[in-house]
């Protein structure tokens, strides 16, 4: 089933699925171009919860970190912009809190966010705790059983953190170096 701000239909039939929110305005889900315009997103998503239809649970090389999950899938767009490059959420981002009360209606209980609010505005807006953290915080302070899992970002400057990941009650994930030099 598909969504728009504030739907929360979701099919647990399904074996993957169970709901696909869009958030960028003009989507249109019949249009199979308007889904996951940069396939960032799909890409992550089968990496937490790939499976192989094979061997759909367990340690198989195809499965992902939770092969038995579904997923609510929250497609804000993609457009390159001083924010986050998600225009369905705003530069800066001002949907965030929303969207996430959408995705934990819908039964979400781990919500990954491959994005950084004011990813290009330069030193002066990283490091700070902003109304997206803010909005995080409260989030997950009403609901202890929702984790959110924010990128740190993707800055080539060292020490720099991103909102949301500024978050006091979220997981703030980050890379040592990229490709062969990756830390592991």
């Amino acid at each position: 089933p598909t969504n728009f701000p504030g739907g929360t239909t979701v099919d647990l039939t399904r074996r993957k699925v169970i709901a696909c929110d869009f958030w960028k305005p003009g989507d249109n889900p019949g249009n199979v171009a308007h889904w996951d315009d940069l396939f960032h997103g799909t890409r992550v998503a089968g990496h937490a919860a790939g499976s192989d239809l094979s061997f759909p649970v367990g340690t198989n090389q195809h499965n992902g970190m939770a092969p038995g999950a579904w997923l609510v899938v929250q497609d804000a767009g993609y457009l390159v912009d001083a924010c986050g490059d998600i225009p369905g959420m705003g530069c800066p981002v001002t949907n965030f809190l929303p969207a996430l009360q959408q995705a934990y209606e819908q039964g979400a209980r781990i919500h990954n966010n491959s994005w950084g609010d004011n990813e290009n505005a330069g030193m002066g807006t990283q490091n700070l705790y902003s109304a997206v953290s803010a909005e995080l915080d409260a989030m997950t302070w009403s609901n202890r059983d929702f984790l959110i899992v924010c990128a740190a970002g993707n800055s080539s400057l060292t020490n720099i953190v991103g909102s949301p990941s500024t978050a006091q009650n979220g997981l703030s994930v980050a890379a040592g170096q990229a490709g062969a030099n990756a830390h592991l």
